[in-house]
């Protein structure tokens, strides 16, 4: 459901509700397993694992004050299910290689559903191409998470991206900065939880005409 309510003076408000859904990937729901004998550990798919859902809210507000330039604020609220995560479990082994064919009590590390999680937050947008062939693209997000587990993974609380650019008839060049905060992805063994630290990448782009 999309709806848009015109302000007048070139503003607009956007409401937007939802409901998406978006299928595990195919190596993730195969059905194998990978055993580790020296550590008593392996890795292996799961065909039960169910796709990822979330019911999601938008409030928009966009403000087009001058020619190929605006800004926009917008409030997102997302419901989320069945996110998917890596988790290690026991699991009881037959060796059949071995003489006795002895079993063995093994962690092995699967892809996971991890069940309810909530995502919030607010995104400023910002665009203004100024008469001498400058300009200047920027937005920031702030971000919040929460599941069972802590916050959800891959989710940095900021994010900002600065872009300044110079066009004429000729041709374009174009600035892109971009940061994000640190990050947790899912645990490599089920019991340590993965930190990525903030990064900065820099590219510089041109185009002739």
């Amino acid at each position: 459901v999309n709806v848009t309510y015109d302000l007048g003076h070139d503003q607009l408000l956007r409401f937007a509700a939802a409901e998406v859904i978006a299928r595990p990937n195919t190596s993730a729901e195969a059905n194998y397993v990978q055993l580790y004998d020296s550590t008593l550990a392996g890795v292996g798919g799961n065909a039960s694992l169910k796709p990822h859902e979330s019911t999601n809210l938008d409030v928009d507000y966009e403000w087009y004050f001058a020619k190929n330039s605006y800004f926009a604020a917008d409030l997102f609220y997302k419901d989320i299910s069945n996110y998917i995560i890596n988790a290690t479990n026991p699991e009881q082994w037959t060796d059949f290689s071995l003489t006795g064919h002895p079993t063995e009590t093994y962690e092995i590390t699967r892809p996971t559903n991890g069940g309810q999680a909530k995502s919030q937050g607010v995104a400023f947008s910002y665009q203004q191409q100024f008469d001498c062939g400058l300009g200047l693209l920027a937005n920031y997000t702030l971000l919040h998470t929460s599941s069972a587990s802590g916050a959800l993974p891959y989710s940095s609380k900021n994010e900002l991206n600065i872009g300044p650019f110079f066009e004429n008839r000729l041709g374009l060049v174009r600035l892109d900065y971009s940061w994000r905060d640190t990050y947790t992805s899912s645990s490599f063994n089920g019991t340590t939880t993965v930190y990525t630290a903030p990064y900065t990448e820099l590219d510089l782009n041109g185009q002739i005409n």
